[in-house]
């Protein structure tokens, strides 16, 4: 009895402390838990996955240009990717749908005339040359088309086979043949079809990024993504601004959820995201078609009922929907590409909302965005203004132009000058001359709609036209003699300062949206010209015109008022940084709690976007105690980011006036050592000012928060402050550099506790020790008082 008594007791100890040391359930098979299809995007790199969980990850699949990377996993081990610190967002992947409604017969193709092709056909801009990449469920061989190439992300299903039609449909809207039954918008464009829905499976989300990895690879100038989803994956953001950062032009369809009457918010991503054009659909009489998507996303709208189109097997068919809005958006960037190859993508987009023709409520609206998207075949729209310039004050344009000439052309003399200077008593308001010189000054060939007013205004004005020739002098240099007249007019391409007289004119007919070569400027130039950017779908921007009226060696300030202050990026055109560089222009970026000086000497050859992102809640440490806003700053040039640069940044953080500004300086995120590293900077009405050379996520701390203390914790608190609204100056700041060792021992320590499986794993070992062992002592002690039983 004494035995089996002991026997059982050991047996249940030991039971009891195997059952509080390893969970119920550990040795159960993974298999039999739920798993999830999941996208992950990392920080810089893709982690590889532990060995430890090879053998619970499936489908791995690793972007080439993208840090994401697609898995299938445990539903259990979603959580455990969120904590690693490389990884910025896991997403669930989610199906894609096509964007058509309908599928029907209809009447004959009307839609290329609505928006306007055949005159870019007239004008002899067909895409020629563009490389177009359309997402959809692929490209079936048809004989009105040609496919430059093409792309499956599924194995065993090549992209030239379109198992449901709607990729051949889109594809012929686009591409189709001249003078086929239903010919495409932008027939020469090369075409490209990237497959992401399969005949088994669908599309997913995963697919679409594996879809835009491959355009960034093969350098497509546009997507066209007739396709939706409805929850939002931070993975395709991702992929998109990557592409966008490439100079590639997204245009996707809003969706067709839509309501008859117009209301909710029914847009659809990646439609919903600032970076990609929103296209509405509208029917023959450019209305709304009732299932069209609506919501402030939308940003232009496109014929998208009953589109006749190519269809599998040689065949047609009318099909319906945002699908079909979407490839009449995407021809006609195209075609300004062919147009204006000088321009950037995003500078192609505000052309293509500068030409919409406005649709519903006056200016942007839920429902057509700015409007109908149409070819204008006029004359480039950098010109426009400058034709109707003269109309708006006629008693400075006197006949002979030579204030055109002196502003536009600044050196050139029409053929009929020489006569004008010699005869100005010939009653100058009754023989105009032909207007060849507005033709050289502004159209160089084409007489502007609006020169008959020019050439009656001088009788208009009698008194501003007298008949000794001051006219000239007056528009001219005011008071030099006909026969220097040549002089003057070069003169303000030599010395613009010098020629205050002309600068009303100058300004009236300046070009708001082409910067002529340096030396040419047209208008007035100022030394240091502040412009307000425009906002085009998340991104600022400047026109050309805004470069050019800065002096050489002059500053141009981008000031982001308090309408702009969301923006996080401003963009230029590679033209744009060159005349940056050529002429010694700095550039300055100014907020309500930043300025960023940057000299041109930053900026390499090519288009950059800069970057100045507000840091919340990105789990830095210290950064709640700043006493400016943190930001981080990136410059990307020519699609790959700059760290550090030939010439320092001036930056200036906006702070509250505090008894002791001599303690407030600038710190870096140091990423490798995990610290702040102070730079320096000191007080200039506002602002604490400090250069760098190199670019991370800055702010302004108390240096007394990173003092040593033993407790090894921050002395002083602080908040971040960036409410005043004054604009503040920039004055050259000292710079200084030392380093904190505080930051480094509390991030150790967040790290640990963050990932904490060690201390936790050790504790948790510990506790069930500890309770084993009293259960084995009370166990012992029961065994005994048996015992003493039994010998009684």
């Amino acid at each position: 009895m004494n035995k089996r008594l002991k026997r059982w007791s050991a047996i249940m100890s030991i039971v009891l402390l195997v059952n509080l040391l390893v969970p119920v359930g550990t040795f159960a098979d993974t298999d039999e838990e739920e798993k999830v299809d999941i996208i992950v995007t990392y920080k810089d790199v893709v982690s590889e996955s532990p060995d430890s969980r090879l053998s619970v990850y499936e489908n791995e699949q690793t972007m080439k240009t993208l840090p994401i990377k697609t898995m299938t996993v445990p539903v259990s081990e979603v959580e455990r990717l969120k904590e690693d610190p490389n990884v910025v967002s896991v997403s669930l992947d989610q199906p894609l749908q096509l964007m058509s409604d309908t599928r029907e017969l209809g009447e004959h193709d009307w839609n290329n005339d609505m928006v306007k092709a055949f005159d870019a056909w007239d004008d002899g801009y067909t895409g020629k040359g563009v490389k177009v990449a359309v997402f959809d469920t692929g490209f079936d061989g048809h004989q009105d088309i040609t496919y430059a190439g093409g792309h499956s992300v599924f194995e065993g299903e090549p992209y030239t086979h379109d198992h449901h039609g709607h990729g051949t449909h889109v594809a012929g809207i686009i591409g189709a043949r001249e003078g086929t039954l239903h010919q495409g918008i932008a027939p020469d464009v090369q075409l490209y079809g990237v497959k992401v829905f399969s005949q088994e499976k669908g599309g997913n989300t995963s697919d679409l990024i594996a879809g835009i990895d491959w355009a960034i690879q093969e350098g497509m100038d546009i997507i066209n993504m007739s396709l939706g989803y409805t929850n939002e994956v931070p993975a395709v953001h991702t992929a998109i601004k990557q592409a966008v950062a490439q100079e590639i032009l997204v245009v996707a369809a809003s969706g067709n959820g839509g309501k008859a009457d117009g209301s909710g918010e029914t847009i659809e991503y990646p439609a919903k995201y600032d970076e990609v054009i929103a296209v509405a659909s509208v029917d023959k009489e450019m209305k709304r078609t009732n299932t069209s998507a609506t919501g402030v996303e939308n940003e232009l709208a496109a014929p998208g009922h009953l589109i006749g189109g190519l269809a599998p097997g040689n065949k047609y068919v009318f099909m319906s929907g945002t699908s079909q809005a979407t490839p009449h958006v995407t021809s006609l960037a195209a075609i300004l590409m062919g147009k204006h190859p000088e321009l950037s993508s995003q500078q192609i987009r505000a052309l293509l909302v500068e030409q919409s023709l406005d649709l519903g409520s006056e200016g942007h609206d839920r429902l057509y965005g700015y409007g109908l998207a149409q070819y204008v075949s006029s004359t480039p729209p950098d010109e426009e203004e400058n034709e109707e310039s003269p109309a708006e004050n006629p008693q400075e344009q006197p006949s002979d132009g030579k204030e055109n000439e002196g502003s536009e052309d600044q050196g050139s003399t029409p053929p009929d000058e020489e006569e004008n200077e010699e005869s100005p008593a010939e009653v100058p308001q009754e023989q105009p001359s032909d207007g060849k010189e507005n033709k050289g000054s502004e159209n160089q060939g084409s007489t502007p709609p609006d020169e008959e007013e020019n050439e009656e205004s001088p009788a208009e004005v009698p008194q501003e036209q007298p008949s000794d020739g001051k006219e000239n002098e007056g528009s001219e240099d005011q008071g030099s003699t006909p026969p220097d007249e040549e002089e003057n007019e070069e003169s303000p391409a030599e010395d613009p300062q010098e020629q205050p007289s002309d600068g009303k004119e100058n300004e009236e007919s300046k070009n708001p949206d082409s910067a002529p070569p340096a030396g040419e400027k047209e208008g007035k130039q100022t030394a240091r010209v502040q412009v307000k950017p425009v906002n085009l779908g998340g991104v600022a921007i400047v026109s050309n015109a805004d470069v050019a009226s800065v002096l050489d060696n002059g500053t141009l300030v981008v000031f982001f008022d308090s309408a702009l202050d969301d923006l996080t990026r401003l963009a230029l055109t590679a033209d744009q940084v060159k005349e940056l560089k050529d002429r010694g222009i700095t550039l300055v970026i100014a907020k309500h709690d930043l300025e960023l000086v940057i000299p041109h000497g930053v900026f390499k050859a090519g288009d950059v976007v800069i970057e100045f992102e507000r840091v919340v809640g990105k789990g830095i440490p210290y950064a709640g105690q700043a006493k400016s806003t943190v930001y981080q700053f990136k410059i990307i040039q020519n699609g790959q980011q700059v760290r550090h640069f030939d010439e320092e940044i001036e930056m200036g953080f906006r702070v509250d006036q505090e008894k002791n500004v001599n303690n407030l300086k600038i710190y870096y995120w140091n990423e490798s050592l995990n610290e702040w590293e102070k730079i320096g900077g000191n007080y200039q009405e506002g602002f604490i000012v400090a250069r760098t050379n190199h670019f991370s996520t800055y702010t302004v701390f108390d240096s007394a928060v990173f003092e040593e203390t033993k407790s090894g914790t921050p002395i002083s608190g602080g908040k971040t402050n960036g409410n005043s609204t004054t604009e503040g100056t920039t004055n050259r700041g000292t710079s200084k550099n030392g380093t904190g060792s505080e930051p480094q021992a509390e991030e150790s320590n967040e790290q640990n506790n963050k990932d904490g499986t060690l201390p936790k794993t050790a504790t948790n070992l510990y506790n069930s020790l500890a309770i084993g062992a009293l259960l084995l002592l009370i166990g012992f002690v029961l065994l005994r008082k048996s015992k003493r039983r039994i010998v009684e």
